[in-house]
């Protein structure tokens, strides 16, 4: 018997060791020392965390690195140079390497060593512009250019727009400041600049096709098509490789043409493709304007010589086998479909498709259609017992009490993912981890984690609404009556723009509507939930007035007018998708649609 209770003890002791830690008091000691780090009590924070690390050697806050990352950050605000630069350099993690990377250059250049420093302080460069990081570059600015005077050029030419020493750049830096520049929105900067280097080393027998090939892909993707085919002919004749990289210039010109709709000169460029490096999307993309003609049997017979097939080789397929009535092809097409992406626009049409051998594809009024599908998907759903959901984890929901008022992400996320659950698939253990997030307001790992489960969640009835999750649901609520905006919208649009991360920044964008921080007298503000939903609420506002159908008013919030403009709109303010022959508009479009209709029916 008293052997019984010792195995039963070990027994319990390593389940609850692979469930959470349930043993806190190193997490309230790390946050404890953080906090006075935070705080700039670098000598109380010193003893802390090495209080921490004597006291639990097995802690996982120990074992992730946390701890050392954090107690070499003292060490160095301490002036114990050099055991800060032997922790900080054996820990390397991913979401605090910029502070890291500056850190220990800061170190180096404290001790004189230039070069190491040069090294740390070069990675903080980035050729992808975002608000916060710009911040880091200029802190770095004045001391990398005290130690290299390369980089007054390097700058001058990144922040400042002088480009006079334009020709003293190296080509990889010349290829990254242009990058810098477009993405952050200076779109006239970023082609004077790579204009006014490709002028300067003209005549230069020299390999400039990187270049070539980055301005006009610039140029497309800010639909400059005029542009795009002046400069595609004009390269094609400048490059030393010229007949090797002749289908690149005629693909750009092909691309072009296309977007303005002159469809025989798009053709005629498509059809003349032969390189394999660019025979692939020449097909795919000739197969569009095709299918958006209503040539079925055209498109079926471009895809099906194509090999390998790409997922939107086969959507293009599938719903041409369809519509010609080919049902076998259908159904094997539909098949890989679903093998390759579950949840997929695509998936939830043929699944319609397959119950309903005679229905048809509603072609004019493709939001009506989907919601009239989403309706129909939803109502095959079946719901899994989500009691299993508490049973499974009824230590950890108990436990968890008492670590919520740790509110650290690091923590959370070191927690989570060191839990006997998190690498599971089934569909109870998914739905906890996302209810783990949520208690925590985490709501982009929530998101993240539904995501990851897609084909999973996708198949219940009470676990889809996890991919169409509704958070800051008050504040959603306030404004949605104060703006009379649909919360539908809102959740869509919050979706599509920074999959529920508050903290969202890319190029110019930020917050949960990923809005345009230029317009905002202090950016940081579109990080704060409310203010970023007013503010975006403000906006739909002013568009719905000009466009007041909810198709056409979240198709200008994401994605602007000129965008809009492009599209072929029916009298209803319904939208054709099989008239778009652009697959990257098309596919965008297809996704905001089945968001949307997903949240109508799943909150109506």
């Amino acid at each position: 018997m008293k052997r019984n209770i010792v195995y039963l003890t070990i027994y319990l002791f390593s389940f609850s060791h692979f469930l959470f830690s349930y043993s806190y008091e190193d997490y309230i000691l790390y946050t404890k020392a953080k906090k006075q780090y935070q705080e700039r009590k670098y000598q109380e924070a010193y003893e802390s965390f090495s209080l921490l690390k004597r006291t639990f050697p097995y802690s996982r806050v120990q074992k992730s690195k946390l701890l050392d990352y954090y107690l070499g950050l003292t060490q160095y605000h301490l002036e114990q140079w050099e055991e800060a630069e032997t922790l900080l350099t054996a820990n390397i993690l991913p979401s605090h390497i910029e502070e890291r990377d500056y850190t220990l250059g800061t170190l180096h250049l404290k001790k004189n060593q230039l070069r190491q420093a040069n090294l740390y302080f070069e990675r903080l460069l980035s050729s992808e512009y975002s608000y916060s990081h710009e911040l880091m570059e200029k802190k770095i600015e004045a001391v990398l250019c005290k130690i290299n005077a390369y980089y007054k050029i390097y700058f001058a030419a990144k922040f400042y727009r002088n480009f006079e020493h334009i020709s003293d750049l190296k080509r990889q830096d010349v290829l990254e400041i242009f990058t810098y520049l477009a993405s952050k929105g200076e779109r006239e900067n970023a082609q004077r600049f790579l204009l006014e280097f490709l002028k300067r080393n003209q005549g230069k027998k020299e390999d400039f096709f990187p270049f070539y090939s980055a301005l006009l892909t610039h140029f497309l993707k800010t639909k400059s098509y005029d542009k795009v085919l002046q400069y595609a002919n004009l390269f094609s004749k400048l490059d030393l490789r010229a007949e090797e990289n002749q289908d690149f210039y005629l693909l750009q010109k092909a691309r072009a043409y296309h977007h303005r709709k002159e469809y025989v000169k798009a053709v005629s460029c498509y059809e003349a493709i032969q390189n394999p490096r660019y025979k692939s999307d020449a097909v795919l993309e000739l197969a569009a304007i095709h299918y958006s003609l209503e040539n079925y049997d055209t498109v079926i017979q471009l895809l099906e010589k194509k090999s390998p097939k790409s997922t939107r080789d086969l959507k293009l397929l599938g719903n041409s086998y369809f519509i010609t009535k080919q049902r076998e092809k259908f159904l094997s097409v539909a098949q890989k479909i679903e093998e390759r992406e579950s949840n997929a626009y695509e998936n939830i049409m043929f699944h319609y498709f397959i119950t309903n051998p005679a229905a048809a594809v509603d072609k004019d009024n493709s939001l009506a259609f989907t919601n009239f599908l989403v309706q129909h998907y939803l109502s095959d759903l079946y719901p899994f017992d989500d009691s299993n959901i508490v049973k499974s984890t009824s230590l950890e929901y108990e436990k968890l009490k008492d670590f919520l008022s740790i509110q650290d992400r690091d923590l959370v996320e070191l927690e989570i993912k060191n839990s006997h659950f998190y690498y599971k698939t089934e569909i109870e253990t998914t739905c906890a981890v996302n209810n783990f997030y949520e208690s925590f307001a985490l709501y982009d790992l929530a998101y993240q984690n539904a995501k990851r489960n897609a084909s999973l969640f996708s198949r219940f009835r009470n676990s889809i609404s996890l991919l169409f999750p509704r958070y800051y649901r008050e504040l959603i609520q306030k404004y949605a009556l104060q703006y009379g905006i649909a919360e539908d919208i809102l959740n869509t649009l919050i979706l599509l723009s920074s999959e529920w991360n508050s903290n969202y920044e890319k190029e110019n964008k930020m917050g949960l509507f990923a809005l345009d921080f230029r317009n905002t007298p202090e950016p940081s503000q579109l990080k704060n939930p409310e203010f970023s939903i007013e503010i975006a609420c403000q906006k739909l506002k002013k568009i719905q007035e000009k466009y007041p159908g909810a198709l056409a008013g979240m198709i200008v919030f994401l994605y602007g007018e000129n965008y809009y403009k492009e599209l072929i709109w029916e009298e209803n303010g319904d939208i054709s998708l099989n008239k778009i022959s652009d697959l990257s508009m098309r596919y965008e479009i297809q996704q905001l649609i089945l968001h949307y209709c997903f949240y109508k029916n799943l909150y109506s």
